[in-house]
């Protein structure tokens, strides 16, 4: 009896490493039939997940696992919409392990998993207005772009915090998220990001290096629906080709011409900044 009462303790331990690992809740190539819930062992023993739930807006049985069905440790289990061997996005990803009609929100939506009633894990996505209570774990996560998947990269009963937007991956083998910090320094040479002639605007180019570098600037013609300005009704303070000294920084007036027969808009065009090293 003592024995039955431990084992019945440390169930919902081993159950509770059984978590939704990856969710595609846009797919590219269709709604119906290109969906998928990714659940992953995350512990070191074995898991019967039979009967287990995948519980959405649209249903609370959206889909449920077979009987007789065992998650070994650091496995996955692909539950896919009907259809997924001709529909899913990536004709390479392997095959559903099973395949039921779901139905996932494109926004502001979740799906829990449940064992018995319990809900085991929670992801929701979107507004946390739009979303039952039941379906996220402390924030939703941020939706994704069409095609691009929820993955989870840490547990921490946070959705916000937990899952990134990823490169959908439902290949054969044992996942393993990679995350990369990229860290941009100051460029050598900071130029302004964009310039708004109203009519006139400040050109910036500063020269953080150690060497002088020279500056050629080449305009392009304004265009405003199937109006031009040609290039040539830029003026500047000072003259297209220049050097800028190193830690310097060279500052030019731009204006705009507007012709007497210019239609009121706004018009668009592009500035080419040629850098070349100064000798």
């Amino acid at each position: 009896m003592k024995i039955l009462m431990l084992l019945l303790m440390l169930l919902p331990l081993v159950s509770a490493s059984v978590v939704i690992n990856q969710v595609l809740y846009d797919p590219v190539a269709t709604e119906s039939g290109g969906e998928a819930v990714e659940l992953k062992n995350t512990g070191s023993s074995a898991v019967d997940i039979s009967d287990w739930i995948i519980a959405s807006e649209s249903s609370a049985t959206d889909a449920t696992v077979p009987d007789g069905t065992i998650l070994q440790a650091g496995a996955t289990y692909l539950i896919a919409d009907e259809g997924w061997g001709d529909s899913k996005d990536d004709k390479s990803w392997r095959s559903a392990d099973h395949e039921e009609k779901i139905t996932l929100g494109n926004s502001d939506s979740g799906i829990a998993l449940l064992s018995n009633g319990t809900i085991m894990d929670a992801v929701g996505w979107g507004d946390v207005e739009g979303i039952e209570e039941s379906l996220y774990e402390g924030s939703p996560a941020a939706l994704v772009a069409s095609g691009k998947s929820l993955l989870r990269t840490q547990d921490t009963n946070d959705n916000s915090k937990d899952f990134i937007e990823s490169v959908a991956d439902f290949q054969e083998g044992i996942p393993v998220p990679v995350t990369a910090d990229v860290i941009i320094s100051a460029p050598v040479i900071e130029i302004s990001k964009s310039l708004n002639l109203a009519p006139e605007g400040v050109l910036s180019i500063r020269n953080n290096g150690a060497v002088k570098v020279n500056i050629k600037l080449l305009f392009n013609d304004f265009v405003y629906k199937n109006f031009t300005i040609s290039k040539t009704a830029i003026s500047l303070d000072g003259p297209s080709e220049f050097v800028v000294e190193p830690n310097a920084e060279h500052k030019s007036k731009v204006s705009l011409r507007i012709p007497a027969n210019a239609v009121p808009g706004k018009y668009a065009s592009t500035l080419r900044v040629i850098i070349t090293s100064g000798s």
